[in-house]
């Protein structure tokens, strides 16, 4: 039976490890960096890049915000939900940015980015 305590606990150790993993990839799948990240959940920056890199021990309350940050779930930051991809249908932020400075553009030179979007758009689709 001891045996079975210590499985477990391995199971344990290696969900830690990996939660610094899972944080780097959605903060950069909401096309956040580091310093973004830190101001949203108030606190510094060299933090966030400790909690990446499996350097400092994350506290139940660090991971409710940067659960509301990320817009997932404690679960999947924990992995205890696997999930390698949001499940927001919502565009990232990386995109949405983009998409701000296009609508700040005159409606020529929109239509003109638009139309090269649908074109690579259809061109992938062919693929």
């Amino acid at each position: 039976m001891p045996k079975l305590v210590i499985d477990k606990m391995k199971a344990a150790s290696n969900v830690t490890l990996n939660i610094g993993k899972r944080i780097a990839y959605f903060r950069k799948k909401r096309g956040l960096t580091q310093q973004e990240l830190a101001d949203k959940i108030g606190i510094d920056r060299t933090v966030i890049a400790n909690y990446e890199l499996s350097r400092a021990r994350i506290y139940d309350e660090i991971i409710a915000r940067l659960a509301v940050a990320l817009k997932i779930s404690a679960d999947v930051i924990l992995g205890i939900k696997d999930s390698t991809t949001p499940k927001n249908d919502n565009p990232t932020l990386k995109v949405m940015k983009r998409m701000r400075k296009i609508e700040e553009l005159p409606a020529s030179k929109q239509k003109i980015i638009l139309r090269n979007i649908d074109l690579t758009i259809a061109g992938f689709k062919k693929d």
